[in-house]
């Protein structure tokens, strides 16, 4: 139910290849079942949608407790070393999922500093 959404707009008459994704991510005051997933599509998820590897629904990325900070990194390759390319004019979007198993009050996922 709950993400984050990124889009890459590649400018026309040029291309861009994207083969990574860079962020810090955490949860604020638990460590109960916290996770991520990741997926992204070239078609605002209308026709298709693409799990990234490890950080999947049915193998999502463990993500640490930290109540100081985000400084937990995370990097992954998007279509292994071949990338994506995004052509003139069109638009790759991400989604982050966040997933917690505590029900307290006060407990967030954190996300900074997203890089492509």
């Amino acid at each position: 139910l709950y993400y984050e959404e990124f889009k890459v707009i590649a400018a026309i008459g040029y291309k861009v290849r994207v083969d990574s994704l860079l962020l810090a991510s955490s949860f604020y005051n638990t460590s109960s079942n916290t996770k991520l997933a990741v997926v992204y599509s070239l078609s605002g998820f209308a026709s298709d949608s693409t799990e990234v590897p490890a950080y999947t629904f049915a193998s999502p990325n463990a993500l640490i407790n930290e109540t100081s900070g985000t400084t937990s990194a995370k990097a992954f390759a998007l279509n292994g070393a071949a990338g994506v390319t995004v052509s003139d004019g069109q638009k790759l979007t991400f989604r982050l999922y966040f997933s917690c198993g505590s029900t307290s009050a006060g407990r967030y996922g954190k996300l900074k500093d997203v890089k492509v």
